[in-house]
């Protein structure tokens, strides 16, 4: 993945869209259609189709969510593909410590819901990301790759649709812009 476009083979798949003042992507194919967007909530917004993620996220609560912030995929018509939920690492959770004073408290992984299955994106380092099922099978890893622009190299053990894999790249960018200010 470069600048936003997935090419597999030298041939692009799908491309990624900036919306005009906003954080949201739009994916498209390589004609243009689009197929689907990113979106950034709090909970406490009004979002339709989130009950079920909700669900499973509160019995994972000792991770310590983001205040309800969720991070979507959503086809055009606006129903939900992915839910991400970014969490705190472990001993930066805001109800045991309070808030640092020297910076902000990191986001190392979330929880995701992706068609009805769970999975978690872990991060591991700035730019490097992979992507687990429940039972801790590695489905994709994300690597930044360039030193110019954004620039990707993605593995998948699974089958995956183009834009789906593009999807997942942004999740993850809004999970690193989470800890931006503690990559020094």
């Amino acid at each position: 993945m470069k600048s936003g476009k997935l090419y597999r083979d030298g041939a692009m798949l799908i491309q990624c869209k900036s919306r005009r003042i906003s954080p949201w992507k739009i994916i498209c194919d390589k004609e243009g259609k689009e197929l689907l967007y990113t979106e950034i909530y709090q909970r406490n917004s009004d979002v339709s189709g989130i009950s079920d993620m909700q669900t499973k996220e509160s019995s994972r609560a000792e991770y310590g969510d983001i205040v309800g912030r969720r991070y979507l995929l959503r086809k055009m018509d606006g129903s939900i593909c992915t839910s991400a939920a970014p969490f705190y690492a472990a001993g930066e959770r805001l109800t045991e410590n309070g808030f640092p004073v020297c910076r902000m408290p990191r986001v190392d992984h979330a929880l995701m819901d992706i068609q009805g299955k769970t999975c978690v994106l872990i991060r591991k380092k700035w730019g490097e990301y992979v992507l687990q099922d429940e039972g801790g099978k590695v489905l994709m890893q994300i690597l930044y790759a360039g030193a110019l622009g954004l620039q990707y190299e993605i593995e998948t053990c699974s089958t995956w649709k183009p834009e789906m894999i593009v999807g997942i790249v942004q999740l993850s960018r809004y999970m690193e812009r989470e800890s931006e200010f503690l990559n020094v």
